[in-house]
């Protein structure tokens, strides 16, 4: 370091936050002093840096869950018993349909549904019994789905549904990738595992509370650490621990949400916590965590548990003029023509307002 960059770093310390005060008597302890200031001030930086990058993004990208949104709806309405007139079943796809508007009302300039598709995937490969308690998809959502398809193509929304790859991978990618292209990216799904990718710049959009009004609520960063009291980086690591009965991971055996974010809270990640497991103080944690079977399951889950955000597939790299939300083509009339022929004439009121065509 030179002489004037110690100089002007040492007139930062001043302001800095972080930085030593201490008066330096010797010319180490002035080094010391400048080198601490300047790792104050490059902390500031990185930080105002990160804040203004914020800012600068405008374009929003939105991943809708398509699986987990359909599932939810099927759940949510098909107790509703509705129907057209000739007797065909649309309370899945109504259900389906209004969430679908309520986000497209938010006015994403760019927008993509992802599904599962149908099969195994390699986290079946590492455990057999994976999503293995899981009973089969209900004849009603089964049925409905295809003609979700076909609604969505009609309103030019893509769909990306990648064999062998769940949605979760391919939502994650995508929106790891849409970041670092310098998108806001909201990602609209009721499913926790999607708490691991939070940070600036991305989202999640959840259903409100029960007992509050219907509809999606923004969940980031801020929200996560306040629930959870980690930071959502360590949020794999807490579901390495203490499983995932949606999806059949183990887990650790006698770890539960109560213990497991203490654990994660107090060693930082998974790896320090099962090289230090004989200072874990709760008797029953530290004899799982000091057995060669308690951490075998619990490197297990993790690998599980995280999302790929890596994926380098033709149709996860195409251009993201491909995503633009904008009116079909053909005016809408196609879509327009399908609500109709299921009675759903609020969805299509909602449609030409959006568009501007009412």
């Amino acid at each position: 370091m030179g002489m004037r960059t110690m100089v002007m770093a040492l007139q930062c310390a001043r302001r800095a936050p972080g930085a030593s005060f201490a008066r330096p008597s010797t010319q180490r302890a002035r080094r010391k002093v400048a080198c601490q200031a300047v790792r104050a001030v490059g902390h500031e930086a990185r930080g105002l840096e990160a804040l203004q990058a914020t800012e600068r993004r405008t374009q929003r990208l939105l991943l809708v869950d398509g699986t987990a949104v359909a599932y939810r709806a099927h759940f949510a309405f098909s107790g509703k018993f509705l129907h057209t007139e000739g007797g065909e079943d649309t309370s899945t796809i109504y259900g389906f349909i209004t969430n679908l508007l309520m986000l497209m009302e938010m006015k994403p300039e760019y927008m993509a549904v992802v599904f599962d598709a149908k099969g195994k995937t390699f986290r079946h490969e590492l455990y057999a019994d994976y999503k293995g308690q899981r009973p089969p998809t209900p004849e009603g959502l089964v049925e409905a789905l295809p003609k979700l398809h076909k609604l969505m193509k009609s309103l030019a929304i893509p769909i990306i549904q990648v064999p062998g790859i769940e949605a979760d991978d391919v939502i994650g990618s995508l929106a790891v990738r849409a970041h670092v292209d310098g998108f806001l990216v909201d990602i609209a799904s009721p499913d926790k595992d999607f708490f691991q990718l939070l940070r600036p710049g991305i989202r999640l959009l959840r259903p409100s509370p029960r007992g509050t009004l219907p509809g999606l609520v923004p969940y980031g960063v801020e929200e996560f650490e306040s629930e959870w009291n980690l930071r959502p980086d360590q949020f794999v690591d807490m579901l390495a621990l203490c499983g995932d009965p949606s999806d059949n991971v183990p887990g650790v055996r006698g770890i539960g949400f109560k213990t497991a974010p203490k654990l994660i809270g107090h060693f930082g990640t998974l790896e320090e916590l099962l090289a230090r497991a004989p200072e874990v103080t709760t008797k029953r944690a530290r004899t799982q965590l000091t057995t060669e079977d308690g951490q075998a399951a619990a490197r297990l889950s993790k690998k599980l548990v995280t999302i790929k955000t890596d994926l380098n597939l033709p149709v996860l790299r195409q251009p993201w003029s491909q995503f633009l939300l904008r009116q079909p083509p053909d005016g809408g009339c196609s879509v327009m023509a399908a609500l109709d022929a299921l009675e759903m004439a609020q969805a299509s009121k909602r449609l030409a307002q959006l568009w501007g065509t009412a």
